[in-house]
């Protein structure tokens, strides 16, 4: 659900206050393990649907999968992918 003037956080910022770390604290390249884990752990719960996520602008973030031919196109999903098998994180 969506609550209109809430202040909402992203996964990066999540992570890190689960963490009790600054998200501001702490680079991409060199992110701790524990923070990793809980990122990790929002990823899986979207794509497994028991997470709900949100966009900046309040829309939610569209999981529905697009595929041109045999690839995957939906740029979030791909994104999110990137992030659980090949470790690349974005603030």
């Amino acid at each position: 659900m969506f609550l209109e003037g809430k202040d909402y956080l992203n996964i990066w910022e999540v992570a890190h206050r689960w963490a009790g770390l600054d998200p501001e604290s702490t680079s991409a390249n060199d992110l701790p393990e524990e923070v990793r884990y809980f990122i990790h752990k929002m990823i899986e719960g979207y794509l497994g649907d028991e997470l709900k996520l949100r966009r900046a602008n309040g829309y939610r973030a569209v999981r529905d999968e697009i595929y041109i031919l045999f690839w995957e196109v939906n740029p979030f999903i791909n994104f999110l992918w990137s992030c659980l098998t090949k470790g690349n994180f974005n603030k």
